[in-house]
């Protein structure tokens, strides 16, 4: 595939591969937050204790938070846009 033959189709592919990756992740940090705080909800603290590096995962998830943060942003614009139509 030559870069000069990607036409507008191509384009609205890649677009909406990129929305659905920044809906997809949405939606997994939107349900570990539910678990994260119906986990605390149902404990007679009202609190959890979450670690960040158990099993050094930490820089990972920064990698990863920090790489999917523009999807995540772009994702959140087109779906508000489309919503304000």
């Amino acid at each position: 595939m030559d870069i000069n033959t990607i036409d507008r189709r191509d384009f609205a592919e890649i677009k909406s591969i990129i929305v659905l990756f920044g809906s997809t992740i949405m939606f997994a940090f939107t349900i570990l937050i539910y678990k994260i705080f119906l986990t605390a909800y149902f404990r007679p603290s009202y609190s959890v204790i979450i670690s960040i590096n158990l099993y050094n995962e930490a820089n990972i998830a920064a990698i990863m938070l920090f790489f999917s943060a523009p999807f995540l942003i772009y994702s959140f614009v087109q779906n508000f846009r489309r919503v304000l139509r």
